[in-house]
């Protein structure tokens, strides 16, 4: 199931990057009917791929998309949904707001690297809290030193993670921030 939601994000990026491209007009993809397996979905994917790429499949590697948070995302159930190797930029506003993000572990037993750079000039002092996906509270990482915020999370494969992207106290400007989730 990952795998097909990898591709439609990835087919859904080259479709973005070729929009002002002359659209193919040599027939339309079937629509998923209820009742359809993955097998036809499989089917829809590989004629959208076609029309998109010209018939050859783009892999694309070691890039890193840039993205913006997107509000709501204060409750675990709308987190924004991050991919590994992307830098998500974030804004925490005044107050005590904060930012929840999920990903999903590699399949390996590597863990991670969480990168929180503070892109504000004055800086704050940020508070990270991972949880897993039963929500147990794993780690909490606060600092009043420093600028960026690097620490390794040891993971297990495949699993959902939450990260909880704060202020160490109360927020008192708007604070920008980017947020990087690597494989180690």
């Amino acid at each position: 199931m990952k795998k097909i939601i990898s591709r439609v994000v990835l087919l859904f990026a080259i479709g973005l990057a070729q929009q002002s491209a002359a659209a193919v007009s040599d027939g339309d993809c079937e629509r998923l009917e209820t009742g359809d397996n993955f097998d036809e979905l499989n089917k829809i994917l590989d004629c959208i791929e076609s029309k998109i790429t010209g018939g050859s499949f783009v892999t694309a590697t070691n890039v890193e998309v840039y993205s913006d948070e997107k509000e709501p995302n204060d409750l675990i159930g709308n987190a924004n949904i991050i991919t590994l190797g992307t830098t998500v930029k974030g804004d925490i506003k005044e107050g005590n707001e904060f930012d929840i993000f999920k990903f999903s572990a590699p399949d390996t037993n590597k863990g991670v690297r969480v990168v929180l750079r503070q892109t504000n000039t004055s800086g704050f002092w940020p508070r990270l809290k991972i949880y897993d996906s039963t929500e147990t509270h794993l780690k909490t990482y606060s600092d009043t030193s420093t600028n960026t915020v690097s620490f390794a999370l040891e993971t297990k494969p495949e699993e959902d993670y939450y990260i909880y992207v704060t202020c160490r106290d109360y927020c008192r400007e708007n604070n920008t921030y980017e947020l990087l989730v690597r494989a180690e």
